[in-house]
């Protein structure tokens, strides 16, 4: 990636499909300190930039950042595997459902692995004060950070979000979530 004045956007990739004779980058996943953390839990988070500032703050991670909330879930997990997994996805996901579904079928494919590989660690969603985008900004001001369950997360999402999540995640996921709010608006 580098800095080209004039265009906008946050990243300019190396290479680009759209100039000519260019070729797409993919998506790679940016790996903060390859080697340094392998025996950690797994943090992903969009993007190199925020990748890298979150690595200073959370040295006891390995921390990998991907292009984009939908991109690059299989080397996510594969990078995960037998491991734990922290998302930490900008905060968007409890009032857009495009990036819940995405964050979701990421959780859902982390199962799937689970289950093929046979291993079963913790995956949470990392959360801070909702008025804070990313987990940069996040550490930098020094917000408290949130280390939610699916169920817990699921229950915090607007009802379009949810609805969005739920139809990537299992049923199990949806009981516990609907039983939580449920048990709640009783008390």
């Amino acid at each position: 990636m580098k800095y080209i004045e004039g265009r906008s956007g946050n990243y300019v990739w190396l290479s680009s499909a759209k100039e000519r004779m260019g070729c797409g980058p993919g998506s790679p996943l940016h790996h903060a300190r390859p080697g340094d953390c392998l025996d950690k839990p797994v943090l992903v988070t969009e993007g190199a930039l925020k990748a890298a500032t979150t690595q200073r703050f959370l040295t006891d991670r390995y921390i990998v950042g991907n292009s984009g909330v939908a991109t690059a879930h299989g080397e996510i997990v594969k990078t995960a595997r037998r491991k734990p997994l922290e998302i930490a996805f900008d905060n968007d996901s409890y009032t857009n459902p495009q990036v819940a579904r995405a964050l979701a079928a990421l959780v859902r494919l982390r199962r799937s692995d689970e289950v093929r590989y046979n291993y079963n660690e913790k995956v949470r969603i990392v959360t801070w004060d909702r008025s804070i985008k990313g987990i940069d900004e996040a550490l930098l001001t020094r917000a408290l950070l949130q280390y939610l369950t699916v169920s817990e997360w699921l229950k915090q999402l607007s009802p379009e979000c949810f609805d969005q999540a739920g139809e990537q995640l299992s049923l199990q996921d949806r009981k516990e979530a609907a039983g939580r709010l449920r048990y709640e608006s009783i008390q």
